[in-house]
């Protein structure tokens, strides 16, 4: 079974209904208290074996008059599943709400109704060996949380990573267990041996600190089993429980288990769904591509995994229509769910073709759009000059190359995540300037528009002619140049002007072409250096910087 569609209401933070569509693997950003452990939480209790006891601040906004209620739609079933719930199934998928209630008098929770439902179709509740049953076909969930446990995963019983590995095993074991108690205890022994051997070699090319891995299992059968994993690094001659280890330890063993899991895989009827809290802790950013790359091939098994992180070498790894964006709403009492997928093709050109990292849009608090390659180049040498920091301040500038990037669809998908936007677009641009202000896609104030011509003719043609000989500054032919007849046009078409002349005067012919980019910076480190105060580029600039630091 894979999930298709979750829908989730009323619980914690999720106020309105929340849809989810889980592609494989699932990227979930954000900033904190998002509500994006909430989603790890709701499939918790969902796909929990018994009654996980939620409390009434599971309840949004302690609102206990309405029930919490999961809906997820799920697709790929199996024969047997067919053949038990078919008269439930519509068009290969079925939807499975659990709806969870709180008694006010009795202060405690109600027992969880559990029912199928389709359009306007909902079953009668499930009760007995039925639900059992359903819940046998239902996938398992396993949280790997930020805070690494690894008494918790050094562990054969519960939910972690390694018992998954050894499941097969141990059931089959189980079954032996009272005639064949020794031999069964034998099997796991062996095994487990066999796995470490496996998980060492992983370890060891992983964190180069750590020089062996040793396990000694404790095996009770009434109990549970300790595996008592230790390790040796090149500090300590003697071992060291691995939970006693520095947290990059931790989180070296837990990524090794996962590429483990990735190349091993499991023998077992289940399927799993991983959800992964904040894998870039302690981790290398090596170490970091290695993980997701192995929870890529933990997806292709068919497991479902979800990655709750703010890395941008998760983000900028993953194909945009794999993540999705929690934005907590002003009021801080819902939250707003963007799924990337639906503007998938839109983004994903506009951020190829203006050669930017996923995280560079997904990330940053305000953005300039500028129609020219010279002012995107110049622009951040004026700001850096007047001391605003790009790296701290989640600012971008972008290059206008594209239509689609003034199309509202973009501009409502950046108010949607929070980003603000402000253009600086040439004296040509004003019909779509009074459209976007027309239909409230951007406010008037937030429009910078050049009184005539373009970027290049704020500045005098002399400075241009200074900045292009820069970019040639070891060629004769360049610096002896006679550029009279372009210096005395006066007239705004300063790029088109400085093209033609270098087409008549054959430089270009000679490969000395215009490189807007390179004129961009070439420009911005003349203004700076030469401390130039042109009134028009001082007023914009000012303009900019109230934007970025407000």
């Amino acid at each position: 079974m894979r999930m298709k569609r979750i829908e989730i209401e009323n619980f914690r933070i999720y106020g309105s209904k929340k849809v989810f569509k889980p592609n494989n693997p699932l990227i979930l950003i954000g900033e904190n208290d998002s509500g994006k452990s909430t989603l790890s939480y709701a499939l918790e209790i969902f796909f929990s074996n018994y009654n996980i006891p939620h409390k009434k601040k599971d309840f949004h906004k302690l609102d206990t008059s309405k029930n919490i209620l999961i809906a997820i739609t799920f697709t790929d079933l199996s024969f047997k599943f067919k053949k038990k719930f078919n008269e439930y199934i519509a068009n290969e998928e079925i939807i499975i709400v659990k709806e969870y209630g709180y008694n006010e008098e009795l202060k405690k929770f109600k027992k969880v109704i559990t029912y199928f439902k389709y359009e306007d179709f909902k079953s009668d509740a499930l009760h007995g060996n039925e639900l059992r049953v359903l819940q046998h076909f239902l996938s398992e969930h396993i949280i790997i949380p930020a805070e690494r446990r690894l008494s918790t995963e050094a562990r054969l019983k519960g939910s972690n990573l390694m018992r998954r590995l050894l499941d097969p095993l141990i059931d089959d074991a189980s079954q032996q267990i009272k005639c064949f108690k020794k031999q069964a205890l034998l099997t796991i022994k062996a095994e487990v041996q066999k796995r470490t051997k496996n998980l060492k070699q992983i370890l060891l090319e992983a964190n180069p600190t750590i020089q062996d891995l040793n396990v000694n299992p404790d095996i009770d059968f009434t109990k549970g089993i300790d595996l008592n994993f230790e390790v040796i690094d090149n500090i300590n001659e003697l071992p060291i429980p691995i939970e006693e280890k520095a947290s990059s330890s931790k989180s070296s063993f837990i990524m090794a288990l996962f590429k483990l899991y990735a190349k091993e895989g499991i023998n077992s009827d289940k399927d799993y769904i991983f959800s992964f809290e904040e894998p870039e802790i302690y981790l290398h950013p090596r170490a970091q591509r290695e993980l997701l790359n192995a929870l890529k091939d933990v997806a292709a098994q068919g497991n479902q995994v979800f990655i709750i992180t703010n890395s941008t070498i998760f983000v900028d790894q993953e194909n945009i229509e794999n993540i999705t964006v929690f934005r907590r709403l002003e009021d801080n009492y819902d939250i707003k769910v963007i799924s990337l997928e639906e503007n998938k093709n839109m983004l994903s050109n506009i951020i190829e073709e203006i050669n930017l990292k996923n995280s560079d849009f997904l990330f940053a608090e305000k953005i300039l759009l500028v129609e020219g390659k010279t002012e995107l180049e110049a622009l951040p040498i004026f700001l850096e000059d007047r001391g605003v920091d790009f790296c701290n301040n989640g600012i971008k500038i972008m290059n206008l190359n594209r239509d689609d990037i003034l199309d509202e669809t973009f501009l409502n998908l950046c108010n949607d995540l929070g980003i603000e936007i402000m253009l600086l677009l040439n004296s040509d641009s004003k019909d779509r300037i009074n459209e976007l202000v027309n239909y409230n896609y951007i406010d008037k104030s937030l429009i910078i528009s050049y009184r005539n011509g373009g970027f290049e003719d704020l500045f005098n043609r002399a400075l241009i002619v200074k900045s292009f000989k820069k970019i040639y500054s070891e060629h004769e032919e360049v610096q002896n140049a006679d550029f009279t007849d372009f210096l005395n046009i006066n007239k705004y078409n300063t790029i088109d002007d400085l093209e033609l002349f270098l087409d008549e005067s054959r430089l270009s012919k000679k490969g000395f072409r215009l490189d807007r980019s390179e004129l961009g910076k070439e420009i911005g480190k003349t203004y700076c250096q030469k401390n130039y105060r042109i009134v028009s580029v001082e007023s914009i600039i000012d303009k900019i910087i109230n934007f970025f630091t407000s």
